[in-house]
């Protein structure tokens, strides 16, 4: 069946986008009882909810649990949609006990017991990177609260809001929780599939829920109070188990989808790098076009992928600087013309007292030259072609001063500047002239992350 639906699906999810929509149209299905279909025979979900709730009795008597004071029944208004026959809305309250590590923030130490931090609980899975670990004494005091075992959820309680994964142990390793981590531990394992309430809550349904019983502006969160008197749907056990095995069925074919197109992904950007190379490195204009027509093709396919961009455009200023870009004009003047008429403006604002008489620069040498230049071209020093290159001026950004700006390296982002965001400065009348920008002029991050 698998090998017929991924040929199948392979033209209508051939992309991330739209993969992840038909996983989150598998969990919509899923929590509004339509992935699989109902068995009358099934013991319904109002008889599993007594059962659990005579489990739950049992962990108060035997002082595991504390007991709480009972939520109101469910009332019409809270019930999103009509479930099918057999299931029945229930509280969170009514299937888990909940453990909130959530209080004063562990201290973090190189190594030492793992810490399970909210960054750590992706969709579906747990992800032990970034690494995190404190003190056994400082474990020890959080586990007072409760430890997680195999069949507990981790949920996200903000920052992110509703992530949810099935507790595990890597590398056998002692965990855990963080701070923002409410473990969901399920009143009877044999009376509750725990990983259908992962999935549920995976659902758009339920992230809509969330967010929308959440509190925050900014950082969305909700409250273990609040999330225990969310109704939820709940089907019956033999359901349950139906629905789990269906949708592990399909993510496994999503998950495949996901294989093949990372793999034609990177076969296409592995061809796009080598196109682009075999471009940049032709000898002759006709090889050069040969390579040319064939990116100019398959343009749309090679390039459709962020990164194959970036290696365009930086092929495309590669091409500009060894002259490959653009066919060359015997016509045209050569540069060493060029370079002639520069000089001679230059001595001309020399001699007007306009700008400083320097020091010849040395003539360049063989062993300074990268590559061969195009016909009419030459190698040149900015010092020939600049009037001025200098340092920017040193002073304190002052956000209150609007004229003169003072433009910092960390204000040119992506060959731009947000001059909205750019502070001024304190700077001497005298001062200005040799410091202020012109239109034309070209600014360099000469230290820092990025020249």
């Amino acid at each position: 069946m698998e090998n017929n639906v991924l040929k199948y699906f392979d033209n209508s999810f051939n992309t991330t986008e739209s993969i992840d929509e038909l996983e989150k149209y598998i969990l919509n299905l899923a929590v509004r009882g339509k992935l699989v279909p109902q068995d009358l025979n099934d013991e319904p979900a109002s008889e599993l909810l007594k059962k659990i709730k005579v489990e739950k009795e049992t962990l108060i008597k035997k002082g595991e649990i504390k007991k709480e004071k009972p939520l109101p029944e469910i009332k019409e208004d809270e019930i999103p949609y009509t479930l099918p026959n057999g299931w029945k809305w229930s509280r969170y309250s009514d299937l888990f006990n909940f453990v909130d590590y959530r209080g004063v923030t562990p201290k973090k130490i190189a190594s030492g017991i793992r810490l399970i931090t909210a960054k750590n609980i992706k969709n579906g899975f747990l992800d032990i990177n970034p690494e995190e670990f404190i003190s056994e004494k400082e474990y020890t005091n959080r586990m007072t609260r409760g430890f997680p075992e195999i069949g507990d959820i981790f949920f996200t309680t903000e920052a992110p809001l509703g992530k949810v994964c099935m507790v595990s142990f890597p590398n056998n390793e002692i965990i855990t929780p963080g701070q923002r981590i409410i473990t969901f531990q399920p009143f009877s394992k044999e009376l509750l599939v725990s990983k259908l309430q992962m999935f549920i809550i995976m659902s758009p349904f339920m992230q809509k829920y969330l967010y929308n019983n959440a509190t925050g502006m900014t950082a969305k969160g909700i409250r273990a109070s609040t999330l225990k008197q969310l109704a939820f749907p709940l089907p019956p056990l033999n359901e349950q188990k139906r629905i789990v095995e269906k949708i592990e069925e399909l993510f496994n074919i999503t998950k495949r989808l996901r294989e093949k197109l990372n793999e034609s992904n990177k076969q296409i950007a592995d061809l796009g790098k080598s196109s682009l190379h075999h471009l940049t490195n032709s000898k002759t204009q006709e090889e050069f076009q040969k390579h040319w027509s064939f990116i100019e093709n398959n343009f749309d396919t090679l390039f459709n992928d962020i990164r194959n961009v970036k290696s365009l455009r930086q092929t495309i200023l590669q091409l500009a600087v060894q002259g490959k870009l653009i066919p060359q004009d015997p016509n045209d003047e050569p540069a060493s013309e060029l370079l002639r008429k520069i000089k001679a403006e230059k001595n001309k604002l020399i001699k007007e007292g306009k700008i400083k008489k320097e020091k010849p620069l040395p003539e360049i040498r063989e062993d300074e030259i990268p590559y061969e230049l195009p016909d009419g071209w030459e190698w040149v020093r900015l010092g020939e072609v600049s009037n001025n290159i200098h340092y920017g001026y040193t002073a304190s950004a002052d956000i209150t001063i609007k004229e003169p700006k003072l433009l910092r390296i960390t204000d040119i982002q992506n060959n731009k500047v947000n001059w909205d965001t750019v502070p001024g400065c304190k700077i001497k009348k005298e001062d200005i002239g040799k410091y202020l920008l012109n239109e034309r002029d070209i600014l360099i991050a000469r230290t820092g992350g990025t020249i």
